[in-house]
């Protein structure tokens, strides 16, 4: 029988002096206004203020608010230990990621069952994340399990998932294997609370789908969430459990990328430690740790996107509709012509887009889903030149055209089409041989003009939502 909790590893720990290493005593400005706006009462000293002596003598904070403090008063944390890489050494690593530039996100676990209702209850009026139900509707740990113990996904089949990721041009896949209400969408060793031993379903839906990404030719990546509802607050237990689990995680199923969520553990410092040593090639988002710290291979804004190139690899993580998890009463679909604009605006700024869907309780992918993936991926069978392993470039993006380079060549996303049969580019100081479209390669008519370079193009766009021109 499997246990909840096993010891598996050596844990490598901070070292002594720096956890004994005075804290600041000062909490920032911004967090004590947000405690006191929920909890007016902790204000002892009746200053409009939240100092450290009335979050250490006052009565005790909920976690949300505590780990918060906590990690704002702890001293900055050593820099991430592949810091040290060379640039050659770390682009290596970084190769299959920047190739990619498009991913399927997969919210799924128990609470695609309940669909963003509970017992005939909705969840609270402007929620719009189904996958938090647990918390936001109150719901105890014994009634969660009755919930997952009914879940049998029958209808899912890694194959049929991972062939529309491909067929919508997306390069790999990133699956929660455990969000923050604690089930274990695999088979763990270090819980029965896991998809294979606690439901009727019986199956590992991560071994089915990681067999299918290499038969596909699609990069596998997990999500892991540090938060888990389903162990007390403060249990001493849960690090090293966290720790076994994604140790198994990156053996079991050799992700490309072990995708963290939430931040702000203690503990956390020694789990990017751990990755590092035990997993070189494995890459790892700045929530290993926590955003601030400048940890990890790469940034994850989140349902946004920068307003420019950064100075760093990044992944915008976008939701097709509003909810990451399956909410059957989430209509607000984004449409076809909105998608592929963000993957053009994310990859002419340097970004990769992981775009999430959330299957149903059934593991059904829904025809909404279907359709917008379908269409992408009909705009990626002509255009997907202009986006693999493409960099953003020098040149001034705008609303009706943006930039990506690649071996030589530019890539003009058209967004607007010109109605007087040319198009004016900002290329000056740069020597262009042709110039043609992506859709039928038919060289077109190019000559200097005072910005840079005058293209004739066809009357009608090749597509109607974006079309390509390339600059050689």
């Amino acid at each position: 029988m499997k246990i909840a909790k096993v010891t598996l590893i050596t844990v490598l720990l901070l070292p002594a002096a720096l956890l004994a290493d005075p804290p600041a005593k000062e909490i920032p400005e911004k967090l004590q206004q947000a405690v006191l706006k929920d909890y007016p009462d902790r204000d002892l000293n009746g200053d409009g203020k939240f100092s450290f002596e009335e979050f250490k003598n006052g009565k005790r904070l909920p976690p949300r608010y505590r780990n918060r403090i906590e990690e704002a008063l702890r001293p900055p944390p050593p820099p991430d230990p592949f810091k040290s890489l060379s640039q050659a050494q770390q682009d290596a690593r970084m190769e299959w990621f920047r190739e990619a530039r498009f991913g399927m996100f997969i919210h799924w676990g128990v609470y695609a069952e309940l669909a963003g209702y509970y017992q005939g209850k909705p969840l609270p009026q402007g929620w719009k994340y189904a996958e938090h139900i647990m918390r936001k509707l109150s719901i105890p740990v014994d009634e969660y399990e009755a919930v997952a113990a009914t879940f049998h996904p029958v209808d899912f089949d890694a194959d049929e998932w991972v062939k529309l990721a491909k067929d919508a041009g997306m390069k790999y896949i990133t699956i929660t294997a455990k969000h923050h209400d604690g089930f274990s969408m695999y088979d763990s060793d270090y819980t029965e609370y896991d998809i294979v031993d606690f439901t009727p379903f019986k199956r590992d839906p991560l071994q089915e789908l990681a067999a299918a990404c290499k038969k596909h030719g699609i990069r596998f990546c997990i999500y892991y969430s540090h938060m888990d509802w389903y162990f007390t607050d403060d249990d001493p237990t849960y690090n090293e459990f966290r720790i076994n689990q994604v140790t198994e995680l990156a053996e079991k199923y050799d992700p490309g990328v072990l995708w963290f969520d939430d931040y702000g553990f203690k503990g956390n410092f020694e789990l990017l430690k751990h990755l590092r040593d035990r997993f070189p090639d494995l890459l790892l988002p700045d929530r290993v740790t926590n955003r601030s710290w400048g940890h990890g291979d790469f940034r994850t804004p989140e349902q946004s996107i920068p307003r420019g190139a950064q100075d760093v690899d990044w992944e915008s993580c976008i939701t097709l509709n509003k909810s990451w998890g399956y909410h059957k009463g989430d209509h607000d679909w984004k449409s076809t012509e909105d998608l592929i604009y963000k993957l053009i605006d994310i990859t002419s700024k340097g970004g990769n887009f992981l775009l999430n869907i959330g299957p149903d309780g059934k593991g059904v992918i829904l025809p909404e889903t279907v359709e917008r993936l379908q269409a992408v991926g009909k705009w990626m069978k002509v255009n997907s030149e202009a986006i693999y392993g493409t960099t953003n470039t020098e040149l001034t993006n705008s609303s009706a055209v943006k930039f990506t380079a690649k071996d030589g060549k530019l890539y003009a996303f058209i967004l607007e089409w010109p109605s007087n049969g040319h198009i004016e580019l900002p290329t000056s100081g740069i020597a262009i041989k042709q110039a043609y479209l992506l859709a039928d390669g038919k060289e077109l008519a190019v000559e200097s003009s005072a910005n840079g370079l005058r293209v004739q193009l066809p009357a009608k766009a090749p597509d109607p939502v974006a079309s390509v021109l390339v600059l050689e």
